[in-house]
């Protein structure tokens, strides 16, 4: 059995009642895979290996953080990111606990095989931290993106994460995740895309990349004005906004990269066609 994120201290018990539920030992949990190496993805870890014994892998770039050789770097924190009630409001999301680092975590890298889901692949999508990944199981057209996306409660579309340490690069890893052929993706945080999950991943516009064509949005009540594939603001956990909050949802478009294209004011008569003209004589059709 593989564990893919462990979310944040004090998860050992629980997961290991998850595990145990079924019939299952404890020691039917033989890997333990991080996405990245935030306490809220990553705190459970130690716990979790220590009772079942299970090895704990990462990529190579975050594991000197994960065991605590070196500091956590501080995101780069966007504009929109920046004000205090979000970050309050993030960190109220997450359990109290005192992170306790892995003895022992195994370097991956990118394309490695891994031993479960008939030919589950590391794919690394650096960004989020330097040294995030997801797992891509091809034969069953499943992909977990850890932090690399996210599933957006604005409506049925994706973004690319918050809270990176380099938003470009994190815009690069999206894309690579898009282009995989998925029919499922699970994400660190929100609800999975259970069809069609590399179509809903293609819709996210950034510069320079336009929308693929065939790919068109839903349309759905209260649809935003600007053709940015998202909905109008509904209530949804920190940090993506609430009910109502027109300005958060604008951060949200300039964070995916959207842009509303200004409209040219219109001459008067501009785009009336004209019809054939009327044979001498010929009355004028009512």
């Amino acid at each position: 059995m593989t564990l893919i994120g462990t979310g944040p201290p004090g998860s050992g018990p629980a997961i290991a009642e998850a595990v145990t539920a079924p019939g299952h030992p404890p020691g039917a949990l033989r890997r333990i895979l991080l996405t990245h190496f935030h306490e809220d993805h990553a705190g459970g870890a130690a716990e979790l290996a220590a009772t079942s014994r299970a090895e704990v892998l990462a990529h190579g770039a975050d594991a000197a953080v994960l065991r605590s050789e070196v500091p956590a770097p501080a995101p780069q924190l966007e504009d929109w990111e920046r004000p205090r009630p979000l970050l309050v409001a993030t960190q109220q999301q997450l359990p109290g606990g005192r992170f306790t680092p892995p003895t022992e975590v195994t370097a991956l890298s990118d394309g490695e095989i891994l031993g479960f889901g008939d030919g589950a692949r590391v794919v690394h999508v650096p960004g989020h931290t330097p040294g995030s990944i997801a797992v891509h199981l091809p034969r069953h057209g499943s992909l977990f993106t850890g932090e690399a996306a996210a599933a957006s409660p604005l409506g049925d579309s994706v973004l690319p994460g918050v809270f990176h340490l380099d938003r470009p690069q994190a815009l690069i890893s999206f894309r690579r995740l898009a282009a995989l052929t998925t029919e499922t993706a699970c994400f660190g945080h929100g609800s999975p895309v259970t069809g069609r999950a590399s179509r809903v991943l293609r819709r996210l516009r950034t510069p320079g990349r336009p929308r693929p064509e065939g790919v068109p949005f839903r349309r759905k009540r209260e649809r935003c004005s600007i053709p940015c594939g998202l909905m109008a603001p509904v209530a949804g956990p920190p940090p993506y906004g609430h009910p109502g909050d027109q300005a958060r949802h604008s951060a949200l478009r300039q964070h995916a990269g959207l842009t509303a294209r200004p409209r040219a004011p219109r001459a008067p008569g501009a785009g009336h066609r004209p019809g054939p003209a009327q044979p001498s004589g010929c009355p004028r059709r009512r």
